[in-house]
């Protein structure tokens, strides 16, 4: 079955998204940061639903469970964050079609 595209145009799409996981990996995931206050409210407030085999979790059983259940919007977070990094470090030019086409030499 044929998609349409070669195999050069395979293999940049790939390369390009691998690159994106890499950014993604270092400038958001190796850069959330949970709270530990919070894992510990949460614990306080929900206590009563961290039940193990052997009963009622206590806050170190508890903790991975929490800690997951924080981490979307931990991430959410550092992305917002880093899109104002992004956007702090950015310069950016807006050229009109008269501008684009002065700069070029035509009409």
């Amino acid at each position: 079955m044929k998609s349409g595209i070669t195999e050069e145009e395979l293999k940049k799409q790939l390369e390009k998204n691998i690159l994106i996981e890499m950014i993604t990996e270092k400038e958001i995931f190796n850069k959330v940061n949970i709270d530990p206050g919070e894992v510990k409210k949460t614990y306080a407030r929900e206590k009563k639903s961290f039940k193990g085999p052997s009963g009622q979790m206590s806050f170190e059983e508890a903790r991975p469970a929490i800690e997951e259940k924080l981490m979307p919007a931990a991430v959410k977070k550092r992305e917002d964050e880093w899109v104002e990094e992004l956007k702090k470090a950015a310069r950016i030019e807006i050229i009109s079609d008269q501008s684009a086409n002065a700069a070029r030499g035509t009409k």
